[in-house]
């Protein structure tokens, strides 16, 4: 059975009420890839943050299915749903180790047994064609290998939920149509919740069937990609499409 990721009248405050970052936000996340947009500084990042359980709530909750997992009741609880969620920051933090170690941290901070991790490293490396530079120090690749070692690392654990952030930003066109490819092979594969942040208009249109656009904290606009792109109806997200907001 096919769940959902609800957002519903999420906000983020802060200093005792004084600072609101994120204004009641509502999106609905299907399994497939849902883009998240908008210009800089409008509250992206911090809604990744929520949705990764990194943010507790301040109003408002976010459910996976008929779970609530964001504000959480306890730590317990909230580590039983991060292990539930992948998230690719958009300039990852590596050990200073080889590819295969680096893929396998998650496992090892799960405490998978020894057995499961070979198993499951031999079948990655391969899956991201990463087998010739298994042992090769990460700090040794290109910008594309290294992007394909974070999104190896980040899909290890099966995650039901992943957040992209803007993973594609700093790759040419080779290595960005690669990844769009892998990712849209792997829900094929396995049902999942993808929360892909993105600048890029052309790709938001190739990739994604639904999208939802934040500007200044709120989604001034969520639904089909062809309908917002086509005929949007807030006067900011039709700036925003246009170029005029940054």
């Amino acid at each position: 059975m096919e769940i959902n990721l609800k957002l519903d009248n999420v906000s983020l405050i802060l200093g005792e009420g004084k600072l609101k970052l994120i204004h009641q936000i509502n999106m609905t996340l299907e399994p497939g890839i849902h883009c998240l947009l908008g210009p800089n500084g409008s509250g992206k990042t911090l809604t990744n943050r929520m949705v990764s359980l990194i943010e507790k709530v301040t109003e408002g909750e976010i459910k996976l299915g008929d779970d609530k997992i964001n504000p959480w009741s306890n730590d317990e609880t909230k580590l039983q749903n991060i292990r539930k969620i992948g998230y690719m920051r958009q300039q990852p933090i590596f050990l200073n180790d080889n590819v295969k170690n680096n893929i396998l941290l998650p496992l090892k901070l799960r405490k998978v047994s020894k057995e499961n991790q070979i198993r499951k490293i031999n079948m990655v490396l391969d899956d991201y064609e990463l087998s010739d530079i298994a042992e090769t120090n990460i700090n040794e690749l290109s910008v594309g290998q290294q992007q394909k070692v974070a999104l190896a690392r980040t899909m290890i654990t099966e995650p039901e939920i992943v957040i992209l952030d803007e993973p594609t930003n700093s790759l040419d066109m080779k290595n960005t149509r690669w990844f769009e490819d892998k990712i849209k092979l792997l829900i094929e594969k396995k049902s999942m919740i993808i929360l892909w942040t993105s600048h890029d208009m052309n790709q938001v249109r190739r990739i994604a069937k639904y999208c939802s656009v934040i500007i200044e904290g709120e989604i001034r606009e969520s639904g089909l990609v062809v309908n917002i792109f086509e005929n949007a109806k807030d006067e900011l997200v039709r700036a925003y499409l246009a170029g005029e907001l940054i």
